[in-house]
């Protein structure tokens, strides 16, 4: 679950970061020739007994970002590096840790660098319950449980802590990580939609009942798989009220077939067969820690084929190779026509 949460993480970050930075006004002293600011004068004083006539020191507002908010999400980006010398964190979460912890170089000090992670991880939590911003607070809590390397699988109970599922929605992390993985899996033919992006009545006359499945496939704007994601524990089935709802999301966006997903350890697949609304339906477990993979299988056992990349290096070479190019370009002149004789220069007497 750790690389779940790493991975949601990073998504929030740049969603964050692409919306704008939190920010404040600081001042900002500075001694110049040239005043740009408010004056101070005591300390300009000082300047002049010293001979310093011609210098003057003022203060000025400045943007300044190291804001109590940039520095957590700095710090826990600085620690998906540690995350994946600890085989927590992948090599492609840890080169986009490292290319969004650029753009937060402006709020580098010592203490983010030397200090206790445990107390940016408190403070993580305080700002998160503070804001307003539901997409900010959710990043600053999975903020927390990065810095404390905390992970959310069931084990023994923990004692002194309250345990982050408390401030973590794991189903609803569990479901933005398989819809992520299901668009990059499948490529850009494909659209992968949620239950924001699209809704269907069950009962369009009155429109009441809405049907949001957690997982809408489409291919050319066509629905080609509903399914919806169960954080629950895996035993081979599915309970009937998770089948009724997943049925009647499926008949409701009038798709070809139907799915749930859980986690585990493993990847297993129960396939159910056609419902009486002649729905085929398919149970999946896939393994967090290798969740890419396992929606692969998913999509290969399913039939859902990514989208194949067109023009590649062989297929260049051996167009190239058949002639199929001219090898040069036709002349435009009349038939019978012949070019006129370019004048001979010379370079010297």
């Amino acid at each position: 679950m750790v690389r779940l949460l790493i991975d949601a993480f990073l998504g929030l970050v740049h969603g964050y970061a692409s919306t704008g930075r939190d920010w404040r006004y600081s001042a900002q002293k500075a001694t110049s020739s040239l005043g740009g600011g408010r004056l101070r004068i005591a300390e300009t004083a000082l300047l002049r007994a010293r001979g310093l006539r011609h210098r003057m020191v003022f203060e000025r507002p400045v943007i300044d970002r190291s804001t109590p908010t940039n520095r957590v999400v700095l710090a826990a980006l600085r620690e998906v590096e540690t995350l994946a010398r600890l085989s927590f964190a992948d090599v492609k979460q840890l080169a986009e840790a490292r290319t969004l912890a650029t753009l937060f170089a402006d709020c580098l000090d010592n203490e983010l660098i030397v200090g206790s992670k445990m107390r940016l991880s408190d403070e993580a939590i305080r700002l998160a319950e503070h804001s307003e911003k539901p997409d900010v607070r959710d990043m600053l809590r999975l903020a927390a449980a990065v810095l404390a390397h905390l992970s959310t699988e069931v084990g023994r109970p923990q004692t002194g802590q309250v345990p982050l599922a408390w401030f973590v929605s794991l189903e609803r992390l569990f479901e933005g990580a398989v819809r992520r993985c299901l668009g990059q899996v499948l490529g850009s033919e494909w659209s992968v939609t949620g239950p924001r992006d699209s809704i269907k009545w069950v009962f369009p006359d009155q429109s009441t009942l809405g049907a949001n499945p957690d997982f809408v496939v489409n291919r050319n704007a066509r629905p080609v798989a509903v399914g919806d994601a169960k954080y629950k524990r895996w035993e081979g089935s599915a309970s009937a009220s998770d089948l009724y709802q997943l049925l009647i999301h499926a008949s409701a966006f009038g798709s070809e077939q139907a799915f749930l997903v859980y986690p585990s350890n493993h990847f297993s697949e129960t396939a159910l067969g056609k419902s009486v609304t002649g729905m085929p339906t398919t149970l999946f477990a896939v393994d967090v820690r290798q969740l890419e993979s396992g929606v692969r299988q998913l999509c290969h056992r399913m039939g859902l084929q990514p989208t194949k990349l067109q023009g590649n290096v062989e297929e260049v070479g051996r167009t190239l190779g058949e002639g199929s190019l001219p090898s040069r370009v036709p002349s435009t002149r009349p038939p019978g026509e012949r070019a006129a004789a370019r004048p001979a220069t010379s370079s010297g007497p």
